[in-house]
């Protein structure tokens, strides 16, 4: 997972969506120094560090507003 650490986001989408189930995919990019965009468990943000640590796929309305807004996180080295 080393290649990772040169990147910013890792889109970490689990393969089921269980409330209480989640595997190594928002853990392993933080480790790294990425951000995860995850999509799986509901309470993952009440087992993550802070809330800017990991984007949440189901907080935007369509996948063009999560674009959007990773575009402007790519483009923009202070947040």
């Amino acid at each position: 997972m080393s290649f990772t650490a040169c990147y910013k986001l890792y889109l970490a989408p689990e393969n089921s969506l269980c409330q209480d189930y989640m595997t190594e995919k928002p853990w392993r990019p933080l480790h790294q120094g990425c951000v995860p965009v995850y999509r799986g468990s509901l309470s993952v943000a009440d087992w993550m560090p802070n809330h800017p640590s990991i984007i949440l796929i189901d907080d935007f309305p369509s996948p063009q507003d999560l674009a959007k807004f990773l575009k402007a996180l790519d483009e923009n080295n202070e947040e």
